[in-house]
């Protein structure tokens, strides 16, 4: 993607954009940290570290305790961290945490059990999103991929604070909170990938066997 200069903040925009991975689930369908799961010899979060910082130059990775921080500053050096609110559960206690980490304008959130994360995707949502405060992908029976979508910081960080301070903490209730979003067709993304690999999430062991056959494929 070619780079380009905002002159009123005499940036480039490119350099703009940040990722948060949330790695913070307690995970009791799998009964265990899935992040730190070994998938083709490497670790999902390995998996998911590098396929969205060879687009996004700013990844943290929000985790749930110290233990897992330190576990996952091992695993992902090159990746910051950020320690969710022990008072709170669910997913936007991870984004909250994260919001307050990242500096890039726009952010791609998405979660420590996707391996097959497109950058090619999130690319393409990043093109979409200087107008919206959120660019998400929707299956036709209107499910969302919220975990896999592009959100503006600053509308994302006052969606959350929202939802937050209501008693929520699912990712709907920020979603619902935001303004502008677009929601791309999963039959249009397919064009990226004819699988829609990108969704896959692990929460069972047979979701990592399974897993572990599309790596194979794919190599």
């Amino acid at each position: 993607m070619t780079n380009h200069w905002d002159e009123s903040n005499n940036v480039c925009v490119e350099a703009m954009k940040s990722a948060i991975i949330l790695a913070g689930g307690r995970s009791t369908r799998f009964g265990g940290d899935k992040g730190s799961l070994s998938l083709g010899g490497k670790a999902l979060i390995e998996h998911v570290c590098g396929r969205v910082g060879s687009v996004a130059k700013e990844v943290v990775i929000a985790v749930r305790s110290e233990r897992q921080k330190e576990i996952y500053s091992r695993l992902a050096m090159s990746c910051s961290l950020s320690l969710d609110d022990s008072s709170r559960s669910g997913p936007l206690s991870g984004l909250s945490s994260g919001l307050k980490k990242v500096t890039g304008r726009k952010v791609v959130v998405v979660g420590c059990d996707m391996p097959f994360v497109s950058p090619e995707l999130i690319r393409l949502l990043f093109e979409l999103s200087p107008e919206y405060d959120a660019v998400i992908p929707r299956w036709p029976s209107g499910y969302l991929e919220p975990l896999h979508s592009v959100y503006d910081a600053d509308s994302c960080r006052v969606a959350t604070h929202k939802a937050l301070r209501s008693g929520r903490s699912d990712m709907r209730a920020m979603i619902s909170a935001l303004a502008r979003i677009l929601y791309v067709s999963t039959e249009a993304i397919r064009n990226v990938d004819s699988e829609l690999r990108m969704f896959v999430n692990i929460n069972t062991r047979r979701d990592l066997i399974h897993a572990e056959k599309v790596l194979e494929s794919l190599h």
